[in-house]
């Protein structure tokens, strides 16, 4: 896995430039223009809305077809249903962001896939009854060594190019554990066949989660959902631990219209390692504020600035709270964890230079409890109050 962590994080960083010439900032603004820098400093902007992002897609569709003929995107739409604890999610989800984020407009505007499916099969000659099987067991064989991300990926890819033609989501009861509900998934094909699958997705009643049964975040993505405050939180286990950290990262995200953050980096030396703790505090992420708290290590002397994302014997327990002017609006911890995050669904965003994160480490020894507050001093952002190996700080 190390021999690939640089050529993947080249290709995040590949992805991130694509999309930021693809959206420009303006697209995610929301009311941001309309109002006065006090009115904005104030009471922070409504970020754009799922309907206003559908109308983009559409207007772009729109000029495609006048331009060259064709829709890009059909105007056919999948038949998608969602009940059980998974609706009530998306409706909580739709209150809690003033109609900012509706789930189910999402799935109710997801096109038609059964046209373009069957288009790719005849135009490179796939052989579904050969490729159907060899995808299904490689999607298990994926989730059973850990990457249910690559399952999710496998299964995507599989179902789509057996041309599905609607979709029901539900949750079922655990018979092992009546507080934990399975979502599951009914596909109906092009051909008439049909078919019943787990999606890896449960909803955990007594914890207030929805996560993945490997506990690797939602679908394998990395970010857990906690369904009584509305907060998406990383896991431990999320894949991107595996992809480390490089200044690459933060320039191309800056350059993207869809982040909108400060950060600060504290560095030391400690222990025969070079360490980097980083802290982020955004206004926007795509739609909502949040902040982050990472670990990072590496080698003394390393070239260039890609670090490696803390093991569990350099993780530390972590505070974070993140306020706008005097108001909480989120809280984590104490949790012992390599990047601690946490973003909140509401109904508005903010300036980042609006926001105040607070926190806590739990260092592994006073000497490196010192060398942070030193570092973090240096910075002149970050204040710091030390009490042995426990150090807080105010940013």
């Amino acid at each position: 896995m190390s021999l690939l962590k640089k050529p993947i994080s080249a290709l995040m960083i590949i992805i991130l430039v694509f999309t930021s010439a693809m959206v420009p900032t303006f697209a995610l603004n929301g009311n941001r223009d309309e109002l006065s820098d006090e009115e904005l400093n104030l009471n922070g902007y409504i970020p754009l809305t799922t309907q206003q992002f559908i109308d983009q897609v559409d207007s772009l569709n729109d000029a495609i077809e006048v331009l060259l003929g064709v829709r890009l995107i059909p105007e056919e739409k999948l038949a998608v249903s969602v009940t059980g604890h998974l609706s009530d999610i998306f409706a909580d989800l739709k209150e809690v962001s003033g109609g900012v984020l509706d789930c189910e407009l999402i799935a109710n505007s997801l096109p038609a896939v059964a046209g373009s499916s069957e288009k790719i099969k005849s135009i490179f000659k796939i052989d579904m009854e050969t490729l159907e099987p060899v995808l299904r067991e490689k999607s298990k064989e994926l989730f059973a060594e850990g990457s249910a991300l690559g399952a999710t990926i496998v299964f995507i890819i599989r179902v789509y190019l057996k041309s599905m033609v609607e979709v029901e989501l539900y949750s079922m009861q655990s018979e092992t554990d009546a507080d934990i509900y399975n979502i599951c998934i009914d596909i109906k094909y092009l051909d008439g066949s049909e078919e019943t699958a787990f999606t890896g997705l449960q909803y955990n009643a007594r914890e207030n989660t929805l996560d993945n049964v490997d506990d690797t975040g939602i679908l394998g993505f990395g970010f857990e959902l906690d369904t009584e405050n509305y907060v998406l939180t990383t896991v431990v286990k999320s894949w991107q631990r595996y992809m480390g950290f490089t200044l690459a990262y933060d320039l191309f995200c800056y350059a993207t219209s869809f982040l909108d953050y400060e950060t600060v980096r504290i560095k030391f030396v400690y222990d025969n390692k070079e360490w980097m703790i980083q802290l982020w505090k955004g206004g926007r992420y795509l739609i909502v504020p949040g902040g982050e708290m990472g670990i990072y290590t590496r080698e003394i002397g390393a070239p260039g600035t890609f670090y490696n994302c803390a093991n569990d014997e350099e993780m530390m327990v972590m505070t974070m709270e993140i306020y706008h002017h005097d108001d909480l609006l989120l809280q984590r911890g104490p949790m012992k964890h390599w990047w601690l995050t946490g973003f909140k669904f509401g109904p508005k965003t903010y300036l980042p230079e609006n926001l105040t994160m607070k926190g806590t480490f739990e260092f592994h020894s006073q000497e490196m409890a010192d060398l942070f507050v030193a570092s973090a001093a240096a910075t002149g952002e970050v204040e710091t109050t030390q009490n042995g190996v426990n150090v807080a700080f105010v940013w």
